[in-house]
């Protein structure tokens, strides 16, 4: 793993890509300029992405497979920040630089809770949750849930469309073992609702047409 950049005063929102997907990610990280307390991170990774896969095309084996190599970075992260609150957000991301509150949202849910993440209309979530906006207070008691939630995916054969979310989904259940506890941030985190403060281009493979879009929006 590559780390660029790192600053103690601001929010760190810890972003992992690979190569081919870095002109998102520059969409991402230019996004954030000017918003004073959220400092975006690039962790690059080098799991092997086939040139034909896209972002998005959960159902494929190889996506699942660069999935789990992205999902080893957290725990070193957390390690790392241990007494913090951090964020793990997916490359496909812009913000709102209009909406100026994602740090404080941030904080305010992790005074509370362990774990905050986006809000996921999909039903067949458990808990409805995204993990393409994972905020993290990192503690003994953060790392090892998701330490084991990460041995358990590792070694699963019988992947199918939604892996790891699914699992992350149901791994929430056991929430009370791990003595931890999440929140489910605002629909304004992800959608291209009124006052949208991050938009997360999911459900599309067009990711750049979907990110232009909202940054017009908010231009």
């Amino acid at each position: 793993m590559k780390i660029i950049g790192g600053d103690e005063t601001m929010l760190k929102v810890f972003v992992p890509y690979t190569e081919n997907i870095k002109n998102i990610l520059d969409m991402l990280v230019h996004s954030a300029d000017g918003i004073s307390d959220v400092k975006v991170i690039p962790c690059e990774f080098f799991g092997h992405r086939p040139p034909d896969l896209m972002l998005g095309e959960t159902a494929k084996d190889s996506y699942m497979s660069l999935m789990v190599e992205r999902w080893k970075l957290l725990p070193q992260l957390i390690e790392d920040n241990m007494g913090e609150n951090i964020c793990w957000l997916d490359a496909d991301c812009v913000f709102n630089k209009n909406m100026n509150s994602f740090c404080k949202t941030i904080n305010e849910e992790l005074d509370l809770n362990d774990f905050a993440f986006q809000y996921d209309t999909n039903s067949y979530m458990s808990n409805q949750v995204n993990m393409g906006i994972c905020a993290v207070k990192c503690s003994q008691n953060t790392l090892k849930f998701v330490n084991d939630w990460l041995s358990n995916i590792i070694i699963q054969t019988d992947r199918v469309a939604g892996f790891p979310q699914l699992e992350w989904n149901d791994w929430l259940s056991k929430k009370e073992e791990y003595n931890v506890s999440f929140s489910i941030l605002p629909q304004t985190f992800g959608y291209l609702t009124e006052g949208c403060v991050i938009y997360h281009a999911i459900g599309t493979t067009d990711k750049m047409g979907a990110l232009n879009h909202a940054l017009r929006l908010f231009s």
